[in-house]
């Protein structure tokens, strides 16, 4: 999981860190996101674009970074509840 938010993340930091440019490209259904989102859902049990279990990106007026990353293990299948981790930081 770590590892699927520190490439968004990575990601970000290469780019162009302007905060209008991470928001128009890495917030939840923006071409960054969508193309991270790819290697989530190949990554993690459960996870599903649309939907609640679907990661959260949002980058805020002054530059942090708020990711949520959902999943839901086979074995948690019957009880319906998704584990998360969420990360913040700040891109300058």
């Amino acid at each position: 999981m770590n590892n699927l938010v520190n490439q968004l993340l990575g990601n970000m930091w290469v780019s162009n860190r302007a905060v209008a440019s991470l928001q128009s490209n890495f917030n939840t259904g923006q071409p960054g996101y969508n193309a991270w989102l790819a290697s989530v859902t190949a990554t993690l049990p459960g996870v599903v674009a649309n939907t609640a279990t679907a990661p959260t990106v949002n980058v805020d007026a002054a530059g942090v970074v708020s990711v949520a990353v959902f999943w839901i293990a086979p074995s948690d299948a019957q009880s319906g509840g998704a584990h998360n981790v969420t990360t913040v930081t700040q891109i300058r």
